[in-house]
């Protein structure tokens, strides 16, 4: 499309020059091609017919090229993250991540740094990092973590662990009950590793306290 586009900035050149409208003034003939390119012909201006439809489709073959290679690239994004969400039901002893914020990215990044397979369960949309995500080739699970049909797409049933990192205290102690239910019904031959992200000090002591009790 480079190439193209270069041929065709070419003819436009190349008919602002044998329009002889430029004869003499430099800045005249930067602006011309442009103005070819645009399909403005000035009133006391008369390009050649050949080059100027030559120039004209040109433009609109790059402008037909630059959508179809756009259309093509979101589609083939579209279709990559829905087969790495389909696969990762069948992922084995991977880890998966509850959010997708700072923290969630940071640890999918770390993780992924160190070989280990990855799925993420985010609700959200963040362009960003699920951007991020498709290029590190992470799976990512939309659907909100504490749905145990979600967890199960996203292979809990043979994860390594757990990391509820939604950036809401109740709702990462929420996954970790969630999941404490889930495992009871399914016994599993090894434990699953959860970490909940606990910011408040007090939330954390009464969990704590009730982990000594149980």
């Amino acid at each position: 499309i480079i190439l193209t586009g270069i041929i065709v900035f070419g003819l436009a050149v190349a008919t602002a020059i044998e329009s002889d409208s430029c004869s003499g003034h430099y800045t005249c003939l930067l602006i011309r091609p442009f103005q070819v390119l645009l399909g403005q012909s000035p009133s006391n201006v008369t390009f050649s017919p050949v080059l100027y439809v030559l120039t004209q489709l040109g433009v609109i073959f790059v402008l037909l090229i630059g959508a179809v290679l756009t259309s093509a690239r979101i589609v083939l994004t579209a279709v990559r993250h829905d087969f790495r969400a389909a696969l990762a039901r069948t992922k084995k002893d991977h880890v998966i991540i509850c959010g997708l914020g700072e923290t969630g990215m940071r640890i999918a990044r770390n993780m992924h740094a160190k070989g280990k397979a990855v799925v993420v369960v985010d609700r959200s949309e963040d362009a960003g990092n699920l951007s991020i995500c498709d290029q590190l080739g992470i799976a990512v699970i939309k659907g909100d973590a504490i749905d145990p049909q979600t967890l199960r797409l996203a292979g809990v049933v043979n994860a390594e662990a757990v990391v509820a990192c939604t950036g809401d205290d109740v709702s990462n102690v929420n996954v970790s009950l969630q999941l404490k239910e889930l495992f009871e019904a399914h016994r599993r031959p090894h434990p699953i590793k959860v970490i909940a992200e606990v910011r408040s000090p007090w939330l954390y002591s009464r969990l704590e306290g009730h982990n000594r009790g149980a």
